[in-house]
Order: structure tokens, then sequence, then C-alpha cells
């Protein structure tokens, strides 16, 4: 890497990963891209004049209200043409493709489109519909955003957008060679410009990494080849500068690659999160097959390492680790001062035991729930985390571990099964072999009996749909497509 590298290249390049990683101040990623102008989608609201005042931080409106339930197992029914495949669903709206799968529509709880079928693709924020009305849109490689009604709210100029779900605004820049990042209402009005150039104009490489309410997290290479963490504020000036614990922020040779760095607030206390990964190519099996393995590491302001934390962040509420000789592996969420862990005791080497149990907010075991043998359980058969809840292998059967007392469940289940790889929910076996569907938050949703693996309420499914807030089947009919909506009442 060459100082003269140009730096508006590496910058404009990768100043487009302050719209991949926004974790610390509630920043959305956001990767798409935007509406045709001449789409006929309701009018442009943009006013590109720089100045103006910020906008409110509240919702854009409110998206219609989906129906109310029509049934004990599920929310809605709704038809759409045999034609439409779904994508994805947020608060009672359906992201479809046609059956060439080439251009992307948006469909209203009532299966009415409401966004024609003109863009590129089309993605909800992260933050769902029901929080952020309105879809990322891509157009001819470029971000636009519209709302719920086909309103197109920001006109395509953008090469990135993501919206700041604390400022209540979004962000993007406009091209890959250009390091000025705007800020932009909801109306589409350019509220003001940074260009951080200046600051990090002086290291040998540098990318602004994420953003939050009043700062950019920059990692950046210095003339001595050595990698710091610099933080600026809004205006582009330099405030804080860490050094990070790798002299690179890529090396071909060993696979390794520096992804994100971010800032952490935890207990009134500003900590530094660094993620990266070590690339492996299986040469044993002679696959050629790759494999990323992710390393995570938490600085404070001074560059201490807090590897304690690194763990105890997956709990979503960090706790002080009372007893030194166990060592977490799992959390599940907290609920009420209360989460469910597994752990280890001593050396694992010659004590290779996993305990589940309850833990309060100081780390002190409530409760040991079961033990585990990892010489004589397979991988499939360890605890499995959902919400506050734990599916756990006892007894040739499987029970429910909860943080509500009592923590123990004593109803016998005979099989689990993701419902879909890489999603979370599951189907759970009773003894007369029925399945019942349980919620990412291990709620009972759909009774024993009226679901399986391949049919909803005695009809055969075409495909899910699923995501966190639901799970969609949908059931091939002659002339369209029955899609029934099933909600994780926890996110509903």
């Amino acid at each position: 890497m060459q100082g003269g590298r140009t730096l508006k290249k590496v910058l404009g390049i990768l100043l487009a990963a302050l719209l991949v990683a926004t974790t610390a101040c509630g920043a959305q990623e956001i990767e798409v891209q935007t509406g045709n102008p001449d789409s006929g989608q309701g009018t442009a609201q943009s006013d590109l004049s720089s100045g103006g005042e910020p906008s409110s931080t509240e919702p854009m409106g409110s998206p219609i209200p989906p129906a109310e339930p029509v049934s004990e197992f599920y929310d809605k029914m709704v038809t759409i043409p045999k034609e439409y495949h779904i994508e994805d669903y947020s608060n009672g709206y359906f992201i479809v493709t046609k059956s060439d799968g080439r251009l992307y529509g948006l469909l209203d709880p009532e299966g009415k489109t409401v966004i024609d079928f003109t863009y590129d693709e089309l993605k909800f924020d992260r933050a769902g519909a029901e929080t952020c009305p309105f879809v990322h849109a891509t157009y001819d490689g470029k971000s636009s955003v519209v709302d719920l009604n086909g309103k197109v709210l920001i006109e395509p100029e953008y090469n990135s957008l993501i919206y700041d779900l604390d400022r209540g605004t979004f962000s993007g820049i406009k091209s890959d060679e250009i390091s000025t990042i705007y800020f932009i209402s909801k109306e589409g009005k350019i509220i003001n410009t940074v260009d951080p150039t200046e600051a990090l104009s002086v290291y040998k490489d540098a990318y602004v990494s994420s953003s939050g309410k009043n700062f950019f997290c920059c990692v950046v290479l210095d003339s001595a080849d050595q990698v710091y963490i610099v933080l600026l504020d809004l205006q582009g000036k330099e405030f804080a500068k860490v050094k990070a614990p790798y002299n690179q922020i890529r090396n071909e040779s060993t696979g390794f690659q520096l992804i994100n760095a971010s800032v952490l607030n935890l207990q009134g206390e500003t900590y530094l999160k660094i993620e990266s990964y070590l690339k492996k190519v299986d040469e044993q099996e002679n696959t050629g097959l790759q494999t990323k393995t992710g390393i995570h590491t938490i600085l404070d302001l001074s560059g201490n390492s807090h590897p304690e934390l690194v763990e105890q962040i997956k709990s979503q509420k960090p706790f002080p680790k009372t007893d030194p000789s166990i060592t977490y592996r799992q959390f599940s969420d907290f609920k009420d001062g209360k989460a469910l862990v597994t752990f280890f005791k001593e050396d694992t080497d010659t004590d290779p035991t996993m305990y589940l149990a309850v833990i309060n907010e100081k780390g002190e075991i409530i409760e040991e729930i079961a033990s585990f043998d990892l010489i004589f359980i397979s991988p499939s058969e360890q605890p499995q985390f959902i919400g506050n809840k734990a599916l756990y292998y006892s007894n040739d059967t499987w029970k429910i571990a909860s943080t509500e007392a009592p923590y123990k469940n004593s109803e016998r289940y005979y099989g689990i099964q993701k419902l879909e790889e890489g999603e979370h929910w599951w189907l759970l076996e009773n003894v007369d072999g029925e399945n019942a569907l349980l919620t990412p938050n291990g709620e009972i949703v759909v009774d024993f009996g009226n679901v399986t693996k391949d049919s909803f309420l005695g009809k055969p499914v075409l495909e899910y749909v699923i995501s966190n807030e639901v799970c969609c089947f949908i059931i091939e009919g002659e002339t369209e497509n029955e899609v029934y909506v099933v909600k994780n009442q926890a996110k509903a």
C-alpha cells in the first residue's frame, strides 16, 4: 500500500463500510440501492439544496396495520398470484418478485401491489417496516428510498444509503471515488455533508468502518504499518485514537482481514469492538473449500484489551465473572434479570463436562439444570438456545429449560428440528409423533397435530418465508397461492 494509493479511491470504496456496519447507536445495515425515477411511483420529494434543520426522529408515519387474527394458529391469510415469489415479509408487507425473479415489487397487507415491479431489488430496513415504514430500492446500480405507498422519498442518486434510527436521518455516498458523506432527511433534503478526507489523508491507508450518533469510527494504517482505531466527530475532526492489537488491515498470505470496528457503550463506559476473520482453505481434504473464523477483540479507549467482555456481550447484558474456574460458552436472552448459560468448570481436557444453568445479572448460578459429558453426546444433542429458553437432551428425549421458575419443564419431546436450516423456528415432536411449532422465543404458537415439516393445517406446504418476526406458510392453489402468516408474538 503506497501513500499515493489514491486515497480518494480507498476512502470511497471503504467508506461504503460505513453503510454496512453501524452497531453502536442504532444505524441500520443497508446494501440496497434504488428505484426508477420514471417509474411513475409517486412524486419525488427531494430538495437537494444544502442546509436546513434536522428532521424529527419519530417514525415516518404508520404503515397500514395487518388485519385482525382469523385463527388461533395464524394471524391472517392472504392470496397472491401464483407467478409471485415472496422474498421477504415485515409488518404485513410482502417484498415479491415475479416468476422470472428479475424485478421486485411490494404488496400491502391485503395482497395489493403498492410498488410496481420496476426495481432491481427491494429490502426492508433491518428495524422492520413497523419502525421504518419504507423500503430501500435499487435501480440501475443506484440507491433510493420508497415509502410503503410507493412514493419516492429519496431519488436514485446514491451508491449506498443507510438509515440511522437514532438520528432519524439517512446517510449516503454518491460515488466510490468521493469521500463526501451526505446526511439526508426523511423527506430527501440534504441536511449537511461531511468530508473526512483531510483528517485521514495523513495515513497510509484508512476507511470509515461505522458511525454513531456523533462520530465516525475509522480503521487506519500509519506509515509504520501499525493499525489504529480513530474516532472522528461529525465535522471530520479526530478526537480519539487507539492502537489496535493487529499490525495489518489485511494479509493475503494468511487470509487475515480486519473487517469492522465499532463503538460499544457498556455500563456507562465506552469500548471499541474490533471484528476480523481468518480465511482457511481445506487442504487436507483437497476440496478447495474455504472457511472463515471470526475474531473479536474489545478495547477500552486507553487500548487495554477486555477478553472477558467478548463472551459477556453475547448475553445482551454484561455481568461480572464471579468464578475464575468457569468458562462460559453460550448465553440465552436475559429476562427479569436471569439468563441461561452453558459453561465449563476447570480444565475441559481432564473433565469434558458442560453444564446448563440459570444465572443472575451478577453471574451467580441460581440453579444447575443439567450436565453433559461431551464424550458421549453429539453436537446435535447439545443445548439449543431459543430466546430465554433452551432445548436440552436428557434421558433420550428433549426437555425445555427456562429463565422462569420452575426452570425445568418435565414434559418430554421425542424429536426437535429446525423448520428451515439457518432459521430459528422449531418443530417439537410428542410421543404420538405429532409436531408443534416453536417460535424463536420458545413459545408454542401452532399446537400439536396442526403442522409438520411439509404441511400446515392439513394442507401441503409449497415453501416457507421465515424471519425472526414471522413464519409464512405458502400453500399452492389453482390460480392463486394462499399465504398463512404466523407471528412470533414476542415480536408482534
